[in-house]
């Protein structure tokens, strides 16, 4: 027979083509195979109330410092406070009423594996829910410093002295710790949809812009008070923490955790002092049945991760706000998690081992960089999710070590005023499009998008906004901002749809990686299709790095039928820095502003006949002798910076730094069929 809490998943299965997988992807023992052992000072002999002394074995309540182990379907109409709570297979806990808590005693673990001091659900079927309400909403204009009220979109089940986190939209200008402070208030008075603070906004909270100052997205904010929570008796004593494992099937609806788990980003995982896998709330670990959910879950105070999905298939996360976490709030663990549904979830604020640490970098392994959300493998369907104020990333999607796959579904995400918006590493598979739908980036503080490796990507749709107030032109920011696809292998092929992209110091940096084996031989080419552009420097061209001795693959950008708004700025441009002087990189242009016919490639100034060569050496790829220009050095050694010459017949052009020489370009091949380089067709 199906579970009921199984329906909402074959919905989406339906609804995105996909089969809900019957079991956990690899075979788990059990908690007895992690050291697991029961220990317990009370145990219930039949069902019913918690509170009922008749149904424990030891004649009486469980008390704050026992270890409560529950056989049988049991419910709580009452608060509890206990050392530990174990939940026994197939057995129901559930929760009668609101008003209520599960608190956990500061209570040393007793146990070598550390299962002590927490909910511990081992195949349970728990169903805890409070009062249902709508999680998170948008504010419907900007604020402003000393705002004393909001009105807001949605304020459905809200009340007066509810706790309303409003996230930080600023961007940060000059260092990276400018921002990033979201703000915490109580509702004082609630009037249809507009609130009153019971305190003045201490800084504005701006929304995302165009460049003629006209709102598009405004402001996320959330609804931090449950009428059910689960919490550590002592956040700085011994933190408890919750695991739901085995056959479980979850139900958690508009319930909150709070000061919970011990697993920290302090130190490096150890069993000793820093055990891993004891985190803070939902942390579904090797479930192996489908359809357990989190809905309208409140973390708050997490110390790694909140929302953890460990070896587990086929389970739901929506609609749930973090708040004030370490490492990463929602979490893929292994990159063996497939077809989970994570919808419509809102995370503000976590800190990691990222931008800010003064220890290295990630330095206790997988989960530790401070990003909203980081997920290890792509099999998930990950939609309308906002990640806002991290430390390193909104969002972080990882398969390093793990057998390339297509991204499943990746659609409607946002990313606001974290360090990057988006980033990635070793994504995709050739031959497979992989889609990054509608990812909307504003107000981050350096990177839109940084990407490492890929492989047959398509950015679709893609949202790009900085602050159109300031520019380090202006003298009004001291960070950049870009789209910067770094410098690692941008793989074989990459394509860009309708990206609208505008009020960037650089639009676009355009991959400069080194060709690696890992991603394959051959060319690299990006083409970019229907752009939209208004940036101080719309595209940039940088030179190949080379890596361990290995000058770089050639790389093409097609840029067809883009259209570039900021009549000041400059809307095509190459630069030699350091690196591989010497391959071919080229960059063209079909369509240009979207006239027919207006098609050209673009040639940086240090291309010219005339201009002195970067010479080999020091882990450089140059010209071998040293003092000759471009035309000198291919002349004699058949070698020039970025591949090509100059041509003579190339003209300057407004907008453009360099020159061009204009020409026809080969038609647009279909689709994502395998790539053909464009090549302009000189005269």
């Amino acid at each position: 027979m199906s579970h009921p809490r199984m329906r909402p998943l074959i919905f989406v299965s339906l609804l995105f083509g996909i089969s809900a997988p019957a079991s956990a992807q690899m075979a788990y023992m059990g908690l007895a195979s992690e050291g697991f052992t029961k220990r317990p000072t009370c145990t219930t002999t039949t069902s019913g109330d918690y509170h009922d002394a008749a149904i424990w074995g030891c004649g009486h309540v469980p008390g704050p410092l026992e270890w409560a182990d529950i056989e049988h379907d049991v419910t709580q109409s009452l608060s509890i406070t206990i050392g530990t709570l174990y939940i026994a297979p197939g057995k129901k806990f559930s929760n009668t009423n609101g008003g209520i808590e599960l608190v956990f005693s500061d209570v040393p673990m007793r146990d070598v594996a550390q299962f002590d001091t927490g909910l511990i659900c081992d195949g349970c079927d728990p169903t805890l829910k409070g009062t249902a309400k709508t999680a998170w909403t948008r504010t419907t204009t900007g604020l402003i410093a000393g705002a004393a009220f909001m009105e807001v979109q949605d304020c459905t089940g809200w009340k007066t002295s509810d706790r309303v986190i409003v996230g930080d939209s600023r961007e940060a200008r000059y260092s990276y710790t400018e921002a990033m402070r979201p703000q915490v208030r109580l509702i004082s008075a609630l009037f249809g949809c507009r609130i009153t603070f019971d305190s003045p906004l201490a800084h504005e909270v701006p929304t995302a812009r165009d460049h003629n100052q006209v709102v598009e997205l405004t402001i996320p904010v959330g609804n931090l008070t449950r009428d059910y929570v689960i919490r550590s008796a002592n956040p700085n004593g011994t933190r408890a923490h919750a695991l739901f494992t085995g056959a479980a099937h979850v139900d958690l609806q508009y319930v909150s955790f709070v000061d919970m788990g011990r697993t920290n980003i302090d130190s490096i995982m150890n069993d000793a002092t820093n055990k891993i896998g004891r985190y803070s709330g939902c942390h579904f670990h090797h479930l192996s049945a489908p359809g357990s959910r989190c809905v309208g879950v409140v973390v708050e105070r997490a110390k790694k991760h909140g929302f953890v999905l460990h070896d587990t298939n086929a389970q739901i996360f929506r609609d749930n706000l973090c708040y004030d976490a370490y490492g990463a709030c929602i979490y893929t663990e292994t990159g063996d998690e497939e077809d989970n549904v994570i919808d419509h979830n809102l995370v503000i604020l976590v800190s990691g081992g990222g931008r800010f640490s003064q220890g290295s970098f990630n330095a206790n392994g997988p989960g530790g960089d401070g990003a909203c959300f980081e997920l290890w493998g792509m099999r998930n369907i990950v939609t309308r999710n906002v990640g806002m104020n991290c430390e390193i990333a909104g969002f972080e999607i990882w398969n390093t070590g793990k057998a390339m796959h297509a991204v499943k579904v990746f659609k409607d995400n946002e990313a606001i005023g974290n360090t990057f918006g988006l980033s990635f590493w070793t994504v995709g598979v050739t031959g497979t499009p992989s889609v990054i739908d509608h990812f909307m980036e504003w107000h981050n503080s350096t990177n839109g998008l940084y990407m490492y490796e890929q492989r047959d990507v398509e950015f679709r749709d893609w949202y790009g906004r900085s602050d159109p107030s300031y520019s380090v032109v202006a003298g009004t920011r001291g960070l950049g901002k870009n789209t910067w696809f770094g410098d690692y292998d941008p793989g074989s092929f990459l394509l860009w749809t309708r990206p609208n992209i505008q009020n960037k110091d650089d639009g676009f940096v355009l991959p400069y990686g080194t060709a690696t084996p890992v991603m394959g031989v051959g060319d690299r080419v990006m083409r970019v299709v229907d752009g939209y552009f208004y940036n101080t420097r719309d595209v940039v061209q940088f030179v190949n790095q080379t890596s361990n001795g290995r000058p770089a693959g050639a790389f093409q950008a097609e840029f067809i039928r883009p259209v570039h708004g900021n009549p000041t700025g400059t809307h095509y441009g190459k630069q030699y820095q350091a690196g591989d002087a010497i391959t071919l990189m080229t960059l063209d242009v079909q369509d240009y502003q979207r006239v027919a016919g207006d098609s050209f490639r673009v040639f940086g100034v240090q291309q010219e006949p005339t201009a002195l060569m970067a010479v080999t050496g020091q882990g450089n790829f140059g010209c071998p002798v040293a003092g000759l220009t471009n035309a000198q050095c291919f002349a004699a050694h058949g070698v020039t910076t970025f591949g090509e010459l100059t041509p003579i017949a190339a003209v300057t052009r407004a907008r453009i730094a360099g020159k061009i020489l204009g020409g026809a370009i080969d038609p647009l091949p279909p689709g994502l069929a395998p790539p053909r380089n464009l090549r302009i067709v000189l005269p």
